[in-house]
């Protein structure tokens, strides 16, 4: 991801569509994935003051890469989701600067990785099905080289919307594609499911 926002910054530069090839937020180096996220000084601050373990941690590391498998060997699992959170949230922020608007301070930026890391964690729950059956409707996996589309819909009338759901099963049962959206506001469930239809 990163090494394609960096081809990225280059081709618009390459193009005229960017004025070069120099960060936006320090203004003394070339954007580089690395640079991006972890050498510029405008940015630094963002994981060093979240991350104990990457406190007074010097490292030079010659291309993201090289990074990426440093912080593989000195974090836990738990403070690498965290990095890799925070490297999204700071190009965030830097394309946010490259169209006008300026860089969020650290603590702010580290706060809304750390929510979009938990929401993204409670919604990787499991939840265990009860063994209360709603009816005697059975799920069965569709024939060989068949998909089964199922959808639903929900309504969220704390947050006046709805929401659509679908997901793809293939024959062995493995999910292979699924989709959620946020819908308007309607009255009842049934009119919900309706609009999904």
């Amino acid at each position: 991801m990163l090494l394609e926002y960096w081809l990225i910054i280059h081709n618009l530069a390459k193009c005229k569509i960017l004025d070069d090839v120099m960060c936006h937020c320090c203004k003394r180096f070339a954007e580089t994935p690395l640079h991006a996220v972890w050498d510029c000084g405008a940015t630094q601050d963002v994981s060093v003051g979240s991350i104990t373990s990457l406190q007074n941690w010097s490292t030079c590391c010659h291309d993201f890469r090289d990074l990426f498998e440093s912080l593989m060997d000195r974090l836990q699992k738990e403070e690498l989701e965290l990095f890799l959170v925070q490297a999204w949230q700071i190009l965030n922020q830097r394309n946010a600067v490259i169209h006008g608007g300026h860089l969020r301070e650290p603590g702010w930026l580290n706060k809304r990785a750390e929510e979009f890391l938990d929401e993204y964690r409670n919604a990787q729950m499991v939840f265990t099905p009860s063994n209360e059956s709603s009816g005697s409707c059975i799920w069965r996996a569709p024939l060989a080289e068949e998909f089964k589309l199922k959808f639903d819909a929900a309504v969220f009338s704390n947050q006046h919307c709805s929401g659509f759901g679908a997901i793809v099963r293939n024959s062995s049962g493995e999910v292979t594609a699924g989709m959620s959206v946020k819908g308007p506001y309607v009255n009842s469930s049934k009119e919900a499911e309706v609009l999904a239809c």
